[in-house]
């Protein structure tokens, strides 16, 4: 497997985590939204057609619930094939490099204040890390 697939696949689990992330703050939404309406005082009729907004809600709330379910399986199925990748890397700073940079998402400045070193020394080690699992996977 070449250096960029082996990106790809370690870092797949961020987009499912923001994707997540926005999947529930849409849920918070929903429910904060209120579910009674004020209704318009005009005195005349309002037609014949009949709507119900909170049954409406209701069944987009479960229907968004389910597709986080389904999300959040998918990305434990995807972290556990990570962690997989990365538990091939030879050396334990190489694997923590690689942990935080694609599997929790960090960036370079904040990996290497993690780490305690230079933002260019964390990335030649990500760097050597992704070729020595090239070469094993």
């Amino acid at each position: 497997m070449e250096s960029k697939e082996i990106e790809k696949k370690l870092c797949s689990t961020q987009q499912i985590n923001n994707e997540i992330k926005y999947m529930t703050e849409e849920l918070k939404r929903l429910e904060g939204e209120s579910y009674v309406k004020g209704g318009k005082i005009t005195g005349l009729p309002s037609g014949t057609k009949t709507k119900d907004n909170v049954s409406d809600r209701a069944i987009k709330k479960v229907e968004l619930e389910d597709q986080i379910k389904g999300t959040i399986a998918l990305l434990y199925k995807e972290r556990r094939e990570a962690e997989e990748i990365v538990s091939n890397a030879r050396e334990s700073e190489k694997r923590q490099i690689l942990r935080l940079r694609c599997i929790n998402g960090m960036t370079w400045k904040q990996l290497a204040a993690e780490l305690f070193m230079d933002e260019k020394t964390a990335r030649k080690k990500y760097k050597e890390a992704l070729s020595e699992l090239a070469a094993v996977i």
